[in-house]
């Protein structure tokens, strides 16, 4: 039963929603946080991704990066390479 609480907050609270070999990205945060942290393995490799607000950005902006390049839109490919990711999200 856990794992089901655990998905729930991942996926409506955090936003974070597996699509094939993607993630969609659709943060939501609380009023009261400026920051979250989530470690994401896909199969044999680990993504950190980390939600910041962008302050005194329009209502639905974001920005998203895998590893310092820059993606559009709100999906993060997913590979198995074994090695560890960064993703940063910033949102409004």
């Amino acid at each position: 039963m856990a794992k089901r609480y655990d998905r729930l907050l991942l996926e409506t609270l955090l936003g974070v929603n597996l699509e094939g070999k993607q993630l969609r990205l659709t943060p939501r945060l609380p009023a009261t946080w400026s920051t979250f942290t989530v470690h994401y393995r896909y199969r044999q490799t680990p993504y950190h991704i980390r939600v910041t607000r962008l302050p005194g950005a329009p209502p639905g902006a974001s920005q998203l990066s895998l590893d310092g390049q820059a993606l559009t839109g709100n999906m993060l490919p997913l590979l198995d390479d074994h090695r560890d990711h960064v993703v940063e999200m910033q949102v409004s």
